[in-house]
């Protein structure tokens, strides 16, 4: 079977291509696409190709491909060096760890063994009953405060650590 072109058909395209499809072309021109199957075709896809065009082209511009392969770079160097930092960020924790078992070591040992920094727990112990308890916290609120600025600076450190990750 041969296909054969019709002879309007590329009358047809012009007029659609020249934006005078279908108001401002010939009536027979019309009437003959309305009864010739091949134009009418031609017409729909053709129609719809120019469209699809012009949207295209009112769309946003695509970006440089120099920008687009610079900004893989940039995500892939990105994505190597998080890889690459997570070991450590590993090991910064398990330092701090370290750190701090190592200092509860030594006040340990120096409260035992040095300058007897706990020496006023037993005079704690031995008059705790007869003590006024307004006056004692008095004198442990310097201990609560040691304590608590203790908690708050590791609390800081803790956030610090969280937030560089």
């Amino acid at each position: 079977m041969m296909f054969r072109a019709c002879e309007r058909e590329q009358e047809a395209t012009e007029a659609i291509r020249s934006g005078r499809w279908p108001l401002g072309c010939e009536p027979e021109l019309r009437a003959h696409v309305e009864g010739c199957r091949q134009c009418r075709e031609t017409v729909l896809l053709t129609a719809a190709f120019q469209e699809a065009r012009i949207e295209s082209s009112a769309a946003d511009p695509l970006p440089h491909p120099g920008l687009l392969w610079w900004r893989a770079q940039l995500r892939r160097r990105n994505a190597a060096m998080e890889r690459v930092s997570r070991p450590l960020a590993g090991a910064h924790v398990l330092a701090l760890v370290i750190n701090v078992v190592a200092l509860a070591a030594i006040f340990a040992w120096q409260a035992r063994h040095g300058v007897r920094w706990l020496a006023w727990w037993q005079d704690v112990q031995q008059e705790l009953s007869g003590v006024d308890w307004l006056a004692w916290m008095h004198g442990a609120s310097l201990v609560g405060m040691l304590v608590l600025g203790t908690l708050a600076l590791l609390g800081g450190v803790a956030a610090w650590l969280v937030a560089d990750r």
